[in-house]
């Protein structure tokens, strides 16, 4: 426990100085023009509801006159900083959530890289690279916090990792448990990590079937149905708790045909992004929405994929099953 308190500690300390232009100014974390006003505004609103009693799903602060219906878009943020939004209010619980959610990759990055390849000091790389991805710093000058909540595919992808050499009830049921939080979190991250985990697992399981003989080792099928029946129980509450909201006749965030294609143009990106070095998008965003300050990237870094190559070429049987 002192060990994970130490490196959360680093890790958080790590965020503070990446951001530290931002919060020792006083100024909430993100461009003013993005989202960083709706979500410290979504704190607030969930400490003030839960304060007064009420569930934060409908809103007579917006929408006037009636008010309506509101699923903010962060509640697993919501709730953890509760405390600091009650005791400090929602400047400094914005600030620090997105700190610690920038720690949070770093910290399951690095872990992640532990159990795929081997542990050791070379794994913190991984965790810094990740914690200061240009797509997290781009979400974070949006402040979208739910995106920036990226660590949990990291954590996700390492308990799955886990659960494949322990074969074992309680890693599934981490891992599922993990996975089915991920949709809280945001449902696009768990999502995707459906589109990577569904295939690999179920490729894994067909394969240990057929390589082992019958009788030796734990069949790996009751227990990954039941990590993957937890994930599925988790995941589909939050879709439908978000579909409730959207779907409701007064619901405060109106979807329409025109309002969903500028969400897919937003988030349009093309594979030249992942090398090209620069302030290059597949979308100009100031240009086509007259000045919309919003940024997107999936840039790896050419550094750290010089880094992984050479990794690759020194001990090549590392990509080895």
């Amino acid at each position: 426990m002192r060990r994970f308190a130490v490196e959360w500690a680093g890790w958080f300390a790590f965020a503070a100085v990446l951001t530290a232009p931002g919060w020792l100014r006083g100024d909430l974390l993100g461009h003013p023009d993005v989202d960083v006003w709706n979500h410290a505004w979504g704190l607030w609103w969930w400490a003030d509801s839960l304060a007064k009693g009420d569930l934060p799903w409908r809103t007579a602060l917006l929408s006037h006159p009636g008010g309506g219906v509101l699923w903010f878009a962060d509640p697993l943020g919501s709730l953890a900083m509760l405390p600091v939004t009650w005791s400090l209010g929602p400047a400094v619980a914005w600030n620090l959530l997105l700190i610690a959610r920038i720690a949070w990759a770093g910290f399951h990055a690095r872990r992640f890289a532990g159990v795929l390849g081997t542990p050791g000091p070379h794994t913190v790389v991984a965790g810094v690279a990740f914690a200061a991805s240009p797509y997290l710093l781009c979400e974070v000058y949006n402040g979208i916090s739910e995106v920036c909540a990226v660590g949990w595919v990291p954590l996700v992808l390492t308990q799955a990792l886990v659960f494949v050499r322990e074969r074992t009830l309680r890693s599934a049921l981490l891992a599922g448990g993990a996975w089915g939080l991920t949709f809280w979190a945001t449902p696009y991250y768990g999502l995707a990590l459906g589109l990577v985990l569904g295939p690999a697992l179920l490729w894994w399981a067909v394969s240990a079937l057929r390589s082992e003989p019958p009788g030796r080792g734990s069949p790996p099928w009751p227990p990954l149905l039941a990590g993957i029946a937890l994930a599925a129980l988790l995941g589909g509450a939050a879709i439908q708790t978000w579909r409730t909201a959207l779907d409701a006749e007064d619901a405060v965030i109106q979807r329409s045909e025109l309002s969903e294609a500028s969400l897919a143009r937003h988030n349009a990106v093309d594979i030249r992004e992942l090398v090209w070095p620069g302030a290059f998008a597949s979308v100009d965003y100031e240009a086509e929405y007259g000045g919309e300050k919003f940024r997107h990237t999936l840039y790896l870094r050419l550094s750290v994929l010089a880094l992984a190559l050479l990794a690759v070429a020194r001990r090549p049987r590392a990509l080895a099953p």
